[in-house]
This record gives C-alpha cells, structure tokens and sequence, in this order.
C-alpha cells in the first residue's frame, strides 16, 4: 500500500525534526495520520528563535524557528510550533499549534491548524489546513481548504487506494487530508475530512473530492 511508504517518509521526516528537541527521539507509526497523534504531546520547553520574527508578531508559548525563516505581521501563534529553515509565513498567517513546518516553504494568508506540512510546500493564499498531513513540495491553490470535521461528527475513514479493501478506520473524528509528496490543489478545491491524495496527484479548480485522488 502506498500510504505505508508514505508513513515512513513521515516518520522519518519527522523524527528527524523532533531529534532536535530530543536526540533520543524515536516514532513508530503504521499509517500516515497517525503522526498527528503525536503532535497532541508536543511541547517545547525552550524557545529557539534562529529566524526572524516582525515587531507585533504574537505567540503565547515557546516556538522553535530555523535560520533564515522570517514570520511576517500580522501573523498570530497559538501552541507550540516548530518551524524550519528558509520558511516564510504570513503576513495574515494563524498558526494552531500544535504545527510542524518544514525547511523552504511559504505560509501566506492562511490558517494551519494541528498539521504537518513537510519540505518545499505552500499555503500562500487564503487555505484551511486543519488536522492534515501535507507531504514534500505540495502546492494547495488560492483557497483550497482541508476540512478536518465530518458534519455527522462520526469517526472519519481513510481510502489509501482504488482498492475497496485499502479503506482504514482512523478512530478519530477530526482528520483533514493526507497529501503525499508532490500533490497539487487547484484554486477554490475542497478535500473533505480523511480525503487521501496521492503522490503526485492532483485536485483540479473548484473541485469537492473525498476518498482517494490520484
């Protein structure tokens, strides 16, 4: 299954970003979501601020940002955040934390909430991010949002295939959408809560897409 190699291109990744907290650092996961259980226990006892931050930027807890990273006004912080090197966000950005940004990539006018957005990808136009996964230098077009919340409020499913048999309870009722690696959104698109995209896969403009993308 695809989503099993993309879990451990997550677990690596990610392990890799959380041995700087704590070199001992070791995840286990079987499935890609499963990495946003882990962001609940995140905590940052010390600020590490190697970027820069623009006067009348507000975060209310540690946050951990890399060099040459810059967080533009009027962006706000809630919960810890650990953002990479060369990483623009904002202005206008709301980080929730818990939130994981990797190296090289722009958050603009958007909101991440509880997400992993990984290497080289971009929020840069007014997105909804919530409880998602976003793989390697992902692009999300102008107001593509990842809704984390089925309407019933039941436990959301994940299709990691065509295949009937690749469809994986989550156990969770707030899930947005994992998008493998090198996955495109198209402006105005919505992936509903545990739409799965993948590797290279592509949402076209104004499109509502549940289950699996190719």
């Amino acid at each position: 299954m695809a989503s099993l190699e993309f879990a451990k291109e997550v677990r690596d990744w990610l392990q890799d970003v959380l041995r700087q907290i704590d070199p001992k650092t070791k995840i286990s996961i079987k499935q890609p979501w499963e990495a946003l259980k882990l962001l609940d226990k995140l905590k940052l006892e010390k600020e590490d601020i190697k970027g820069h931050i623009e006067a009348g930027v507000k975060w209310d807890v540690p946050i951990i940002l890399g060099k040459g990273s810059v967080i533009k006004l009027p962006t706000r912080i809630e919960g810890p955040v650990i953002i990479g090197e060369n990483t623009v966000i904002g202005p206008h950005a709301f980080l929730r934390g818990p939130v994981i940004i990797g190296n090289d990539c722009k958050i603009g006018s958007s909101e991440i909430k509880n997400s992993i957005v990984m290497d080289g990808s971009c929020a840069a136009h007014f997105n909804y991010v919530g409880d998602s996964i976003v793989g390697k230098k992902c692009n999300l077009g102008a107001g593509t949002k990842l809704a984390n919340m089925r309407l019933d409020g039941e436990i959301i499913k994940v299709a990691t295939g065509k295949d009937a048999k690749e469809v994986s309870s989550t156990g969770m009722r707030k899930l947005g959408a994992i998008l493998e690696s090198n996955a495109q959104t198209g402006c105005n698109s919505v992936l509903n809560p545990g739409t799965y995209v993948a590797r290279k896969g592509k949402v076209l403009p104004g499109a509502v897409v549940s289950g699996y993308v190719e």
